[in-house]
């Protein structure tokens, strides 16, 4: 019985519309709406990415001259490998503290 009555007063609604004038202006705040709506639902912009790092000149290190490249005391992360000096800051999240 309320579907009927949903139903007659649609139909009745849109029967009123006699100008094609009536008609865009329902269109256009439709469109309007729906802008608003979607610029509501709108992701927040990922956070700003930090500045890379100037490269380092090749050198080489003593355990305790690498030790503060931890990720910690120091934002950068080196990782050394056979005598091999990696610079891995920018898989921080992977290599960070604790490794």
């Amino acid at each position: 019985m309320r579907n009927e009555t949903v139903f007659t007063s649609a139909f009745n609604f849109l029967s009123s519309l006699s100008s094609p004038v009536q008609i865009l202006l329902i269109l256009a705040g439709v469109f309007v709406i729906k802008r608003i709506v979607q610029s509501q639902m709108k992701k927040a912009p990922p956070p700003p990415t930090e500045e890379p790092f100037e490269p380092l000149k090749k050198r080489d290190f003593t355990l305790q001259e690498l030790r503060p490249y931890d990720g910690v005391q120091d934002n950068r992360v080196l990782l050394a490998v056979n005598g091999k000096v990696f610079d891995v800051t920018r898989g921080k999240d992977f290599y960070g503290p604790g490794w």
